[in-house]
């Protein structure tokens, strides 16, 4: 190989591509022993990502049975199988798919729990709370033909402290569509020392309690925004314009709807207060 041909095999490489810095000089011999020159050999660097997806692919789930169905039960399905799956690859980003959650479907933790897939959108107690968060998935495993376990662990920074808290996520399914209907949560501190222990707990009921007035704050302005949406329309139903002079409105007679709508925002008014009250009290 020619300097014209070192110089071009000595380039710098794109930007846009990603390799390791580990460069490997081999020089080739003739047949009569003699160097021709040096190749460069470039290793491209894993991506931790891909590989951590390529991994939860190809673990197996203990306990799914192979054949899902036969002439008289289901007891399992296809949409059980990739729905873990895609649980387990969400578990890695702290982001959960809502389209393989039932509308419906229940979180709980021991610190938190909630109803509506919605709430998964909101943002994690991992991301907000540790530093550098990162999970890996240990195990899946199928308890039941509905029922999935997800052993995995959480490692981050608490505090200036480094934690790894072993957690089981066990996730119940719908056979037909492969939804979540319902998603618990348990986490083992009994192998971290006593002071990461306390903070892990201490910062996960703190966040646990802001989230839940959140969720309760923003669910009563929900319903106080719809009442007043109601009571509008209500009112601009009551008038109408007089179509000989456009500057001038006549009401309606009164048929006794007025003391009805009254009354169902009283019994409105009350439910909202005994709601705030339910929810202070389960946090």
């Amino acid at each position: 190989m020619g300097a014209q041909q070192l110089q071009q095999a000595a380039r710098p490489l794109p930007a846009c591509c990603c390799f390791s810095s580990q460069l490997t000089g081999r020089r080739s011999r003739s047949a009569n022993g003699q160097r021709h020159g040096s190749t460069l050999v470039v290793r491209a660097a894993p991506d931790t990502q891909q590989q951590q997806a390529k991994a939860t692919d190809n673990m197996s789930i203990q306990g799914l049975q192979e054949d899902y169905c036969n002439d008289f039960e289901c007891t399992s399905s296809p949409a059980v199988e990739m729905t873990v799956r895609q649980l387990a690859k969400d578990i890695t980003k702290f982001k959960f798919n809502t389209n393989f959650f039932q509308p419906d479907a229940t979180y709980s933790d021991g610190f938190w729990s909630f109803s509506g897939s919605g709430n998964y959108r909101k943002p994690s107690w991992a991301r907000e709370a540790l530093s550098k968060p990162h999970a890996t998935v240990q195990k899946l495993q199928m308890l039941d033909s509905g029922k999935a376990q997800i052993n995995w662990t959480l490692n981050g920074g608490l505090s200036g402290m480094s934690v790894a808290i072993p957690i089981t996520s066990v996730f119940e399914l719908n056979l037909v569509t492969g939804r979540v209907t319902s998603h618990t949560e348990s986490w083992d501190l009994s192998g971290l020392a006593t002071p990461a222990a306390a903070a892990a707990m201490g910062s996960r009921v703190i966040w646990s309690a802001k989230a839940a007035s959140k969720a309760a704050s923003d669910n009563i302005s929900s319903k106080v925004n719809e009442s007043l949406s109601s009571l509008t329309s209500m009112d601009e139903d009551e008038y109408y314009m007089n179509p000989n002079d456009p500057t001038r409105f006549f009401q309606k007679n009164d048929n006794g709807m007025n003391d009805v709508i009254m009354l169902g925002l009283g019994v409105s008014a009350l439910y909202l207060v005994f709601k705030v009250f339910e929810q202070l009290e389960t946090m």
